[in-house]
């Protein structure tokens, strides 16, 4: 998912956030020193106002103040936005000189969202430049900026707008029709890349303009304004009320089945965000769109889904996690929790590294509320690079305290293999903090080396000959289980005592567990049992001489400091 507005990145530099309300101050207190002073959208290129009622309106085009058509040229306003820097261009209108200061900002809506606007303050700079100098450097510059409009406005595969065309046409329509309600559509073709693999390019840009060109069947019959938003996205915009009138599904289907044929189904997704609000730029009318489209959960070839003010309300939420997620890191806020391995003595001999995030302001964040947003936004593997390495800094703390016999182990996710070579990292960090590899446990999902099987094999290998520990976690969730024993070397099997919960027969359930076990010795692999929570489980999973047991029944997750107190005194 890409929800600009929402779910950004951290930024390298960051700018001024501001309220709607501080914006309107800032724009008072400026006036009497620039000729113009203004608030523009350089996404959409337009200028943007504050209503009597504190929400932000758009006006006319921010190029139409220099007479042009079409966006700037080197446009600072967006370079400003892109790059969260100031910057200063001079501009020659009408043989005068113009100094322009585009300062980035960040407009925090009531919503909470954030919109990339930037604060234009233009000064007339005096100038000696005849009438006949400053119309030639016009006319130059002018020719510059001159583009073919059609081109620039119009997509050029499918002929109807593109994104820029869209956009203008959108806010025309609005102006135009102050007191009218509509909604807005994104339809999305899911998987577009592997229909273009299966059918070839040729056969996808038939389907794009058969598309489009049922998108303009729209207009007269149904007030529809559309266009092509992106690569497999298209956008429709239509009086609220209208869009249950238009048979979207049919008509896609058809044109699938004529292009596609009847044996492959191409999927679509339809997004909906009614009564749109005109104070919202069009990348946040489109977030809410995208959301719709984001929280469907049918695999059906075609699904609708309406916007709800509480995807909005989630969106803001991970949005501010991310935004928070560097601090969080370099101030330390995330910190290493430990959770007991019990061996058959009852002794602890082992420790599985977990993390939870005290936040600054929030407190308490706990992982579940975390995880999932760094997983989805590709960080997570910036947070297991932190937690193993304050893994490994405590196994060092802990070998010269004469603790040297305590190991840790630490997870290994899917995204981590696509960010660095894990081996590697888990071999440096080993060197830099001088610990026995053979202490550090890694424990890598069966989906992770499933989905993986050549990457992880190759690091398994590689970490195995180091003497690192390899353990299998999450054993039996997948559908090669015993195929992937067969073929990955590992020490350790780790099995999830949750499933047992999920089952109707805990004896069938128990016979499963003594099985998995016996074959995990047979083939010389430890076995770890994690979510042990009742003593009957503790009883059972003895008997059968499982090497470790994990849970609650133990222990849930502790701070350090809590742990080596409880422990190792």
């Amino acid at each position: 998912m890409s929800v600009d507005t929402l779910l950004k990145r951290p930024q390298e530099n960051p700018v001024p956030r501001l309220t709607i309300a501080k914006v309107q101050e800032m724009l008072q207190a400026m006036s009497p020193l620039y000729e113009i002073v203004r608030l523009v959208n350089p996404g959409e290129c337009f200028e943007l106002s504050v209503t009597k009622n504190g929400k932000l309106n758009y006006g006319k085009n921010c190029f139409s103040v220099w007479g042009r058509s079409s966006r700037c040229k080197n446009c600072i306003s967006f370079n400003a936005c892109v790059s969260h820097k100031k910057f200063t261009k001079t501009e020659i209108l009408d043989g005068q000189e113009y100094v322009i200061n585009a300062m980035p900002v960040e407009v925090e809506m009531e919503t909470g969202e954030l919109m990339n606007c930037t604060i234009e303050m233009v000064t007339l700079k005096p100038s000696e430049i005849g009438e006949s100098v400053s119309a030639r450097d016009e006319s130059r510059e002018r020719s510059n900026y001159t583009t073919a409009l059609y081109n620039l406005r119009h997509d050029l595969l499918t002929r109807i707008y593109n994104m820029k065309g869209f956009s203008e046409s959108l806010r025309e329509r609005l102006s135009s029709e102050p007191d009218a309600d509509f909604d807005l559509i994104q339809i999305k073709i899911r998987g577009f890349d592997l229909i273009t693999q299966l059918f070839g390019a040729n056969r996808c840009d038939q389907l794009l303009i058969g598309l489009a060109q049922y998108l303009a069947t729209l207009q007269k019959p149904y007030g529809a304004l559309y266009g092509r938003i992106g690569r497999d996205n298209f956008a429709l915009c239509v009086p609220h009320g209208v869009f249950a009138d238009i048979p979207l599904e049919n008509e896609l289907k058809m044109l699938a089945g004529s292009l596609m044929g009847r044996s492959y189904h191409v999927h679509y997704q339809v997004g909906i965000y009614e009564k749109l609000d005109r104070g919202y730029s069009l990348g946040q009318m489109l977030d809410r769109t995208t959301m719709a489209i984001q929280s469907i959960r049918t695999q059906d070839v075609y699904a609708e889904q309406w916007f709800e003010q509480s995807l909005l309300e989630t969106a803001v939420k991970e949005r501010q996690i991310l935004n928070d997620f560097d601090d969080a890191l370099k101030n330390g806020e995330l910190r290493l929790f430990l959770q007991p391995q019990i061996g058959l003595d009852g002794k602890m001999h082992r420790a599985e590294a977990l993390s939870r995030w005290f936040h600054k302001d929030r407190g308490l964040i706990m992982p579940g509320d975390f995880i999932p947003i760094l997983e989805r936004s590709d960080n997570i593997y910036r947070m297991d690079h932190y937690i193993w390495e304050q893994a490994v800094k405590q196994l060092a703390i802990w070998e010269k305290s004469g603790h040297g016999d305590v190991s840790i182990s630490v997870n290994v996710s899917p995204k981590d293999l696509y960010y660095g070579d894990v081996a590697d990292i888990f071999i440096q960090l080993a060197e830099k903090y001088k610990i026995n590899p053979a202490r550090l446990h890694l424990e890598i999902t069966e989906s992770t080396i499933i989905e993986n099987f050549d990457a992880c094999n190759l690091i398994i290998e590689k970490l195995r000959a180091r003497g690192f520990l390899v353990g299998l976690d999450d054993f039996g969730s997948g559908y090669s289980s015993l195929n992937m024993l067969q073929n990955i070397q590992a020490d350790v099997l780790k099995l999830d005592m949750g499933f047992l919960r999920k089952l109707d027969h805990w004896e069938r359930g128990k016979q499963i567990i003594k099985l998995v076990i016996d074959l995990a010795k047979t083939l010389d692999m430890a076995v770890v049992a994690e979510g042990v929570e009742t003593a009957e489980q503790v009883q059972y999973l003895r008997e059968l001489q499982c090497d470790y047991l994990q849970g609650f029944y133990f222990s849930k997750p502790i701070a350090v400091e809590e742990f080596e107190k409880k422990y190792f005194a």
